[in-house]
């Protein structure tokens, strides 16, 4: 009976029904440094803080970088685990493009999951009266038979365009 329940709660992990804990995640996504880019405030000047994320696949072993769609973004405040407790989930356009709005906190913590691709995530400092963009480039999760010699595989990287002070 014992190796039934834990059938079943393999289960139910897998089909996300169990939840962690706070402060708790179901698996370890490395944090990504984020690049910055600092851009006349003149340019980049809004009425209210938005950040505009865009998705695309690294350029590797012959296959173009492209825009990703239906890919999941998650956030939250910075130093929470966004898949445990998500305070807005928006996913990408058929051009890799999704927006926040509405943004109450000076900084985010950002996940982004796309079948087929390793999960990404870092954070973000929000600068008020700023249209800030994030170009999250991801590395595909598919094995490539490669000779040994072959260059090594690209990491993931996250720019952000921002006003400069």
């Amino acid at each position: 009976m014992p190796e039934l329940r834990r059938l079943a709660y393999v289960t139910l992990v897998s089909l996300g029904s169990v939840m962690p804990a706070a402060g708790q995640s179901r698996m370890a996504i490395p944090v990504i440094p984020v690049s910055v880019v600092r851009v006349p405030r003149a340019q980049l000047a809004d009425t209210g803080a938005s950040v505009t994320l865009v998705l695309r696949s690294l350029a590797m072993l012959g296959m173009p970088e492209r825009p990703l769609e239906d890919a999941r973004i998650l956030f939250g405040a910075a130093g929470t685990d966004p898949r445990a407790r998500p305070e807005g989930m928006l996913t990408t356009d058929a051009d890799g493009k999704a927006k926040i709005t509405h943004i109450v906190h000076d900084s985010l913590e950002v996940e982004v999951l796309r079948i087929g691709f390793g999960a990404v995530r870092f954070s973000i400092e929000v600068a008020k009266q700023c249209r800030q963009t994030v170009e999250i480039f991801v590395v595909s999760d598919a094995t490539y038979d490669v000779e040994a010699s072959a260059p090594p595989r690209p990491r993931p990287r996250v720019v952000l365009t921002t006003c400069a002070p």
